[in-house]
């Protein structure tokens, strides 16, 4: 039914919810309010934020470590 379909989808979107996703301990990292996405997206010597369910810090980049 309509309804029951709704309710699939309803809780989809829940569940990949941004606050849901950081209740789990994960984070949002951005650096000029842009989502950091790689290592080579920062440089040492630059600030960050981080985004957690309970607030916000800022950090400075010290060093930086590539996989591989």
């Amino acid at each position: 039914t309509l309804s029951g379909q709704l309710q699939v989808a309803g809780a989809k979107l829940d569940g990949n919810s941004p606050l849901k996703i950081m209740g789990k301990g994960y984070s949002a990292v951005t650096k000029n309010n842009v989502l950091i996405k790689s290592v080579k997206d920062v440089s040492a010597g630059e600030q960050i934020d981080i985004v957690m369910k309970d607030g916000a810090l800022t950090a400075d980049i010290t060093k930086i470590k590539e996989n591989g």
